[in-house]
């Protein structure tokens, strides 16, 4: 679970300087081509570190690499469209909403473990203890019995 939230911070972080940059180009009022080609470089930087390709595999560990091919071809080719480009983000949305479900449902499993045990923690230390208190009593009745047994 820590490494899927690890690659969901590190993809998100490259999510943000995706878009800082594309804040900047907008600002300095740069060529649509060049926001495209700086938007398919954060992209492909994202694809390079893999931490997309690692979630994937974690929240589709059967088929994560039919799931990522269409996303790696169309970044591997360039694109400049809007239309792609809401595309690829329709995708990379739907993926860390998943990789965030999944970190989600496994802590919930992690809590409904952990409460479990400490319920049986709780039962083991009350056995214990009571035993530990009928061993005591038992030793002062066989003292109090054995007291009874001597001849006077």
């Amino acid at each position: 679970m820590s490494d899927l939230e690890r690659f969901v911070a590190q993809f998100q972080a490259n999510e943000l300087g995706r878009g800082t940059l594309n804040l900047l180009m907008t600002a300095v009022a740069a060529d649509v081509k060049l926001r495209y080609l700086g938007d398919n470089l954060y992209r492909a930087n994202a694809a390079s570190i893999g931490s997309l390709r690692r979630a994937a595999a974690i929240v589709y560990p059967k088929n994560w690499q039919a799931v990522l091919k269409p996303y790696e071809e169309t970044i591997a080719q360039g694109y400049d469209s809007p239309t792609v480009v809401q595309q690829l983000q329709a995708f990379e949305n739907k993926l860390i909403a998943d990789a965030l479900s999944t970190i989600t449902r496994d802590q919930e499993r992690i809590n409904a473990l952990t409460a479990t045990h400490e319920r049986y923690e709780r039962w083991r230390g009350f056995i214990a203890s009571t035993l530990a208190y009928l061993a005591v009593a038992l030793s002062i009745a066989l003292f109090v019995f054995r007291l009874q047994l001597k001849p006077s």
